[in-house]
């Protein structure tokens, strides 16, 4: 393949295949790529076991010569992908209903589960090579969700409610900086961990972008490894932190002795509290209803609890009302049944079982025990 451009300088040649290298030429700043393309042909012609090659003059133009082994003789069964198993990789997976059972205690259709509960990502970048380029490495472990710029990326993430978003900081119609500002002030995800990345790498471009809420800063040229990791703490750091908080929300504890989430997130839960002891003896109050009083839609409400609480939407009420009820129960204003109902639970039975699992005690005896 040639061409008749204004070639490479002989001192960049040796690079022209390294991720991300950038010939760096003023005049074709207009054409500037990612340092992409070339890194990508040269794995793809290796993973046929060709080869690739280039000349280059400065002022004539470059050359560049493939060379691929025709057959398949030389390669291994594992590196052959027949049409069987391509249909196979790109089956769709359909989602599966799980039954749970619901607030009020009846078994509802009630959550959507995924076969698989791997974390999903937002990527919010504007060049299609990077895109490619950041998802093939992260999406054997999360669900990949993608986004052209700042703009369509906030409407996704809204929509959708990821668990962590990389964006890149110089987009069209909305940077990153501004759709970053956008979410950490939403009630709807300011929980959300975002990775920003950018080409500068200066000081004051790192502080701008943690100034407006990123949780990590990371430059061009990177290391996919280490987006890999900073991607997996931020996640496991989440995770440690929700764990911490749904174990010490079922102790019954105010929030304000056991939160250490943002102001917006926890002011999110003390909202919800209050909503579900607004209904608390209402045994019909149901998600659709929840949804509405906390101006969320289903999969926005179910999306955001999970992440702070690590419960469901349900499970999240059922534990509010379990508080509710243990704390009756110590102060002896009725009896066990009696607070069951009082509690939204019409069912004794689903209320004992879930006491218990809860506090580790039957209603009864939690009520002994504070004698």
């Amino acid at each position: 393949i040639t061409d008749t451009g204004i070639g490479i300088p002989a001192n960049k040649l040796p690079h022209i295949f390294d991720r991300f290298f950038q010939v760096g030429e003023k005049s074709q700043t207009h054409q500037a790529g990612t340092g992409i393309g070339l890194a990508l042909t040269k794995e793809l012609v290796e993973l046929h076991h060709g080869t690739i090659g280039m000349e280059s003059t400065p002022g004539k133009g470059t050359t560049f010569k493939v060379f691929i082994p025709l057959g398949s003789e030389h390669l291994s069964e594992e590196e052959v992908v027949t049409k069987e198993i391509r249909q196979q990789e790109t089956e769709e997976k359909k989602p599966e209903w799980a039954v749970e059972e619901d607030i009020s205690g009846h078994v509802l259709e009630d959550e959507i589960r995924k076969k698989s509960d791997k974390p999903l990502l937002l990527i919010v970048e504007d060049n299609p090579d990077m895109q490619t380029y950041i998802s093939s490495h992260l999406k054997n472990k999360y669900k990949i969700l993608k986004a052209k710029d700042g703009e369509e990326g906030l409407a996704k993430a809204l929509e959708q409610i990821p668990d962590l978003i990389i964006s890149d900081v110089m987009m069209p119609k909305m940077d990153g900086y501004v759709m970053t500002e956008n979410l950490k002030t939403d009630q709807r995800t300011s929980h959300i961990p975002v990775i920003m990345l950018t080409a500068r790498a200066s000081t004051d471009s790192t502080i701008e972008g943690l100034e407006t809420g990123a949780d990590a800063y990371v430059t061009k040229p990177f290391n996919a490894r280490e987006l890999k990791v900073r991607v997996k703490n931020l996640i496991e750091q989440r995770q440690r932190l929700r764990s911490h908080f749904a174990k010490e929300l079922n102790t019954g504890h105010p929030i304000a002795e056991i939160s250490k989430l943002p102001s917006m997130d926890q002011k999110f839960i003390e909202q919800a509290i209050d909503v579900v002891n607004n209904y608390l003896s209402d045994e019909d109050f149901d998600i659709k209803q929840f949804s509405s009083e906390m101006a969320l839609s289903r999969t926005q409400l179910h999306r955001k609890m999970k992440a702070l609480t690590n419960k469901t939407t349900s499970e999240f009420v059922r534990t509010i009302r379990l508080n509710k009820a243990a704390e009756l129960l110590a102060q002896k204003t009725d009896n066990v049944t009696q607070i069951a109902y009082e509690t939204g639970f019409s069912n004794l039975s689903w209320f004992a079982k879930t006491f218990k699992e809860q506090f580790g005690v039957s209603p009864s005896e939690y009520e002994g025990s504070r004698e």
